[in-house]
């Protein structure tokens, strides 16, 4: 049946493209993405057209067929094709700009854009407004006076018609084609009569199940649940994004109209708050773009210069009617010279940038309250490209249509790099506050160190170095020095702003040491140093009369370089660097408490696995940010060429993945997760992508206030609030389940939290404290609830004279003692006190040098006389046997005990080549005069009564 409609034929104008495109729609759409993307291109064309404002509604009635158009097309009532069928539900997108002629030509245009030329316009390829046709096949549109029917298959009006509304009383004769359009609230209301529409409102019909056995463009059903999806992945994932460099719209919101409904409810509001302060910022480059590019084509180049804005901007989400946290944004563009860029192009292309609108416009965009969120890639809108950066960078990309990925320098050009530091300099010479600098310095000093100085590059190193002496490049406070103006320790009496020679900031010093020691930063401040203060004071004016506190001054200085010529005449043997702010207590807790009955603030679902049973350890020194990157670095320590430290070989905190997966650590102010199997941690960024490691400030991200689930087994340990920092530093590794071990990449094995506990309860740290420098308290402490038990405690007790003497590596022989006190809970008959005299040191380095290397010759092995080192390269079938030995059992230790049983009447403790996994090699890498010379001088001591009395004086016997 075919509906009659009192239409006369012959209206409106025909609005046909040059020609018929199903079949290349169809081509289009299969490599154009649908979803999200469809609403992205949408909006572009809203900003082209400078519209402030875009709405999509999703509409889910269908509306009255009686009195509807009747088409052109002369096989229209012979066939099955009813008008009628886009009547249904639809997608619904408005804007408050009316169209322009250009924009009419466009639509008829494919992949022709008219806005090849407009170089104030994103568009470029053509193809934007055509992803539309993933959810429609017959789009229509109302803008001004202006009706347009969008035909593609030629099913109806021969590809298209336009109607003027009001000169062809469509209101009055066709009331049921225009209902769709019909939404008050919107400013769309005509009863009886229309009024011009200050705007564009265009209708997509979902494509139905009958559409799609008709469709030559597409097959895919399009259900308005699928819509309301597009519409919440949006608002979800890309909604402030879409507006970061956008130069008009300041406003998207997603409206419902429901079934029955003659008004829609609000889903989903994205705003810029503060749209009136930022608009002219935001409008600078977009709006000189036009006159610039017409000065360059013409040849008048006096009109052409570089452009830049930057401004914070403010923007608001709304759910529904429930308000979330506003976000602010700093954003900065940039133009480039346009003759420039023109001259390039044409020198390397032989082309115009006007061709393919290669504008020299960059932006930047930084999220001010998440500072390490992931970054994305635009060309106005965000593209599907992921990017290693936390900063988001704009630019008219030269990729090719549907390009899902692009190049990028991820390790740039010394250089580049110098030519940076040298515009972060220059910006404080332009009294740009050095606040904003900080951060951006920190990175190009990370980057320096890390890819260049670290990489043993030593080319591009020397050249970078060469480049910056005598050049002021370190950021201290709100000026940049010269590595010879700068030291690592400053004494208070020259910390003033006026001082000649300042101090390296400390996070530098935490992070970089040994890259700005190689830069030429020293320790501290030198003689030198003294005497030109002393005559910067008179710098001028020799004879001048100097006043009370410049007099002061001076005298300090002089006094504080007679005490640098006396320290010149001391010992130079000790260690540079003191080893006093190491940790001294250190606690195990093996906690069997089940923590994982409520998930509802996880950082993932995944964690829910690792709220069980946990082994806690903690030490009462904060982590540094050296320290937290050495956790990183599998296998590679970085405590290798430190003398004064015990880890040499760079895989100690790797056995914690022996029982767990996701290893946790509280310090100061950071809580910091490492994820291996990168399936813990949230996913992150687009596409989203889980992290293998992620730290957090959680005093900034109020962690405890989003992720107090998370949070709750951490506040029964040691005190830890995570609201405030942790004088301290707390690890956690949550023990692995039959169900994470199924998962896990690491590891197959469960862990039974018996074993461990036992395995922990025989230790007793009295031995394993014996040759530590720093340590003089560890326990053990078991949790089954939210009560602590102690199982046993160890102390040091040792005086003041004696713990220097413990924390000092030096070659000349030392002897000092300590005491030992054994705690076992409920099991007093364990309990131990122990008096200990212990002998360090040996050779003079000479000699040392000689006997290593007579040994290297002997037994085969690699020799590192600077950091006290050997290396094994023969097989195990050369390692010491036990009868070799002496008659007397005792434990063989390497600082930390090494379950080996060796025959020795003394504990003996010496830089053994352990391998990885644990052996140990001697032969005669024991220098056995040393050991007899240690031996003979305890002796001595028990003997001669400089020792009091005790348990350790039997052992005299055995030697």
């Amino acid at each position: 049946m075919v509906r009659k409609t009192n239409a006369p034929k012959k209206r409106g104008r025909g609005f046909k493209p040059s020609e018929r495109y199903t079949n290349r729609l169809n081509k289009i759409l299969v490599e154009y993405p649908d979803g999200p993307q469809v609403l992205r291109e949408i909006l572009q064309n809203s900003d082209d057209s400078k519209s402030t404002e875009q709405i999509f509604i999703l509409d889910h009635n269908s509306y009255s067929t009686d009195s509807l158009l009747e088409p052109d097309v002369d096989n229209y009532h012979n066939s099955d094709l009813k008008l009628d069928r886009y009547q249904g539900p639809a997608l619904l997108a408005k804007n408050n700009t009316v169209f322009e002629k250009r924009d009419f030509q466009s639509l008829l245009s494919l992949a022709n854009s008219e806005k090849r030329d407009q170089f104030d316009k994103i568009g470029v390829m053509g193809v934007g407004f055509n992803s539309i046709y993933h959810v429609t096949d017959s789009p229509s549109f109302i803008t001004g006076d202006t009706y347009v029917i969008l035909d593609p298959h030629e099913w109806y009006f021969d590809g298209g018609v336009e109607f003027d509304i009001v000169k062809e009383n469509l209101v009055e004769d066709f009331p049921d084609q225009l209902a769709p359009f019909k939404i008050s609230s919107l400013g769309i209301s005509f009863d009886g009569s229309f009024k011009r529409f200050n705007g564009t409102m265009f209708r997509y019909p979902l494509r139905t199940k009958e559409d799609s056995r008709d469709s030559e463009i597409y097959k895919k059903i399009y259900e308005p649940e699928e819509v309301l999806d597009m519409f919440r992945i949006f608002y979800e994932k890309e909604s402030i994004n879409c507006l970061l460099f956008l130069k008009y719209v300041e406003k998207i919101t997603f409206y419902e109209l429901k079934k029955g409904a003659t008004e829609p409810d609000l889903l989903y509001e994205i705003k810029l708050e503060n749209a009136a302060q930022v608009r002219e910022q935001r409008r600078l480059i977009v709006e000189s773009i036009v006159p610039m590019m017409e000065s360059l084509i013409s040849g008048h180049h006096s009109d052409i210069k570089q452009l830049e804005s930057s401004y914070v901007a403010s923007f608001c989400r709304k759910r529904g009617v429930q308000e979330e946290e506003s976000d602010q944004w700093l954003i900065l563009n940039y133009l480039d010279n346009l003759l420039e860029a023109e001259s390039y192009y044409q020198k390397t292309f032989s082309k115009s940038i006007g061709e393919h609108k290669f504008i020299p416009n960059v932006g930047l965009a930084v999220p001010l309250k998440n500072l390490e969120s992931t970054g994305r890639l635009f060309c106005f809108l965000p593209l599907p490209i992921s990017m290693p950066f936390l900063v988001s960078v704009h630019g008219y990309f030269a990729n090719r249509e549907f390009t899902k990925r692009i190049g990028w320098d991820t390790h740039p050009s010394v250089n580049m790099v110098l030519g940076q530091l040298k515009f972060c300099c220059d910006s404080v010479a332009n009294r740009q506050p050095p606040e904003e600098l900080k951060t951006v310095c920190d990175e190009i000093y990370k980057h320096m160190s890390k890819n260049i100085f670290e990489a043993k590059n030593n080319a591009e190193f020397n050249n970078m170095k060469r480049y910056l002496e005598n050049k002021s490049w370190i950021l201290c406070g709100n000026k940049f020095y010269s590595a010879d103006k700068v030291v690592f320790r400053l004494f208070g009496e020259f910390k003033d702003k006026d001082s000649l020679i300042v101090e390296l900031p400390i996070e530098y010093t935490s992070n970089y040491k040994t890259f700005f020691k190689d830069m030429g930063v020293r320790d501290e401040i030198g003689v030198k140093d003294l005497i030109l203060i002393i005559k910067s004071t008179v710098e001028g004016n020799k004879d001048r009369v100097l006043l009370i506190d410049e007099i002061k001054r001076v005298i300090q200085i002089l006094e504080q370089i007679s005490r640098k010529q006396r320290d010149n005449k001391r010992d130079r043997n000790d260690p540079e660097n003191a080893d006093d702010a190491k940790a001294k207590r250190f606690s195990v807790i093996v906690d069997e408490r089940n923590t994982h009955t409520s998930k509802n603030s996880l950082l993932s679902q995944e964690m829910v696995d690792l709220q069980g049973p946990a082994l806690w350890i903690y030490n009462d020194v904060e982590f540094t940010d050296r320290d937290f990157r050495s956790l990183i670095k599998l296998g590679k320590g970085s405590k290798s060429n430190e003398e004064e430290t015990i880890g040499r070989f760079g895989t100690g905190f790797n056995c914690a993945f022996h029982i767990t997966d996701l290893p946790s650590i509280v310090s100061g102010k950071y809580i910091a997760f490492l994820d291996p199997n990168a399936k813990f941690l949230p996913a992150q960024g687009y596409p989203p992508r889980r992290r293998r490691g992620t730290r957090i400030n959680f005093i900034e991200k109020e962690f405890k206030k989003c992720f107090s689930d998370q949070c709750y087994p951490y506040e029964a340990i040691e005190g830890c609030d995570l609201s405030k920092e942790f004088k301290g530093t707390l690890f956690r590794l949550p023990l692995r389940t039959i169900n994470s071990a199924r998962k896990s990449e690491i590891s197959n094995k469960p862990v039974d939290i018996r074993k461990i506990l036992q395995v922990f309860s025989e230790v007793r740290g009295n031995k394993e404290m014996l040759f530590l420098r720093n340590i003089e308290s560890c326990s053990l402490f078991h949790m089954k609830n939210q009560s602590i038990n102690k199982i046993w405690e160890a102390n040091i007790d040792i005086s003041d004279l004696d713990r220097k003497i413990r924390k000092s590596v030096i070659d000349k022989m030392q002897t000092y003692q300590l005491t030992i006190e054994l705690d076992v809970n409920n099991r007093k008959a364990l309990n131990t006190s122990e008096e200990w005299l212990l002998c360090t040191g040996g050779h003079e380095d000479i000699k040392l040098k000689q006997e290593i290397k007579q040994i290297s010759k002997e037994i085969g092995l690699k020799v590192n006389i600077k950091n006290r080192t050997v290396i094994p390269n023969k097989s195990l079938n050369d390692f010491v046997r036990a009868d070799e030995l002496y008659d007397r059992n005792e434990p063989l230790f390497h600082k930390i005990f090494a379950n080996e049983d060796k025959f020795l009447p003394l504990e003996l403790q010496n830089r053994v080549c352990l391998e990885a996994l644990g052996r140990i090699g001697l032969k005669r890498l024991v220098n056995q005069q040393t050991f007899i010379e240690c031996a003979v001088e305890i002796k001595s001591q028990i003997e001669s009564g400089e020792f009091p009395p005790g348990v350790v004086k039997d052992r005299a016997n055995y030697l």
